[in-house]
């Protein structure tokens, strides 16, 4: 019965990423939608609400954004992977965890944040159905810890130890930064 359907997206590794988009299907009753989130809080999860379903819900479409910047900054040689996560991991990420992504244009200002994009100082690069900065990996068969090698080495190393070390190190950030995620400043 599609009043009792709605689609939920999880994210890897599930259990321990905390967040879960549940979408409203055109057909999905509110008694499901809520059941659902309520659902999900009891099993420690952080449900997100989406008042209607959208191809890639909300982070996989934000995404697929950084990924064409992403991309282009490696195929340009503009950085190093491991220079590009060392600033997001020193910049972005933490202030994202305090402000998200909409908070933040109130604290940079709005007037500052659309001045920012009429002025643009640059132009976006076109997006690429076949990014040369992935493909050149894939195409010769690195692909990531499956294979021990990726954008990065792991060479020595095996998937399995590989996502150990990253899922500890990820209970470590969420243990951390829980009570950051509700927290209203």
């Amino acid at each position: 019965k599609a009043t009792n359907f709605t689609p939920a997206h999880w994210f890897a590794p599930p259990q321990i990423i905390p967040l879960v988009e549940v979408a409203k299907g055109e057909l999905t009753s509110e008694e499901t939608m809520i059941t659902t989130l309520e659902l999900l809080k009891k099993c420690d999860k952080i449900p997100v609400r989406l008042e209607k379903f959208v191809l890639g819900y909300i982070i996989n479409r934000i995404q697929i954004l950084l990924n064409t910047e992403v991309f282009y900054l490696l195929k340009n040689e503009i950085c190093t992977p491991e220079q590009l996560d060392l600033a997001v991991k020193a910049s972005l990420m933490p202030r994202g965890m305090v402000l998200g992504l909409v908070q933040r244009y109130d604290f940079t200002g709005l007037d500052i944040s659309a001045r920012n994009i009429i002025n643009a100082s640059y132009k976006m690069p076109e997006t690429s159905k076949r990014p040369s900065a992935l493909f050149d990996h894939v195409d010769i068969g690195e692909l990531g810890i499956k294979t021990g090698k990726g954008f990065y080495d792991y060479t020595g190393r095996s998937a399995i130890e590989v996502s150990k070390k990253r899922d500890k190190m990820l209970f470590k950030v969420f243990r951390v930064t829980k009570d950051l995620i509700h927290e209203k400043i």
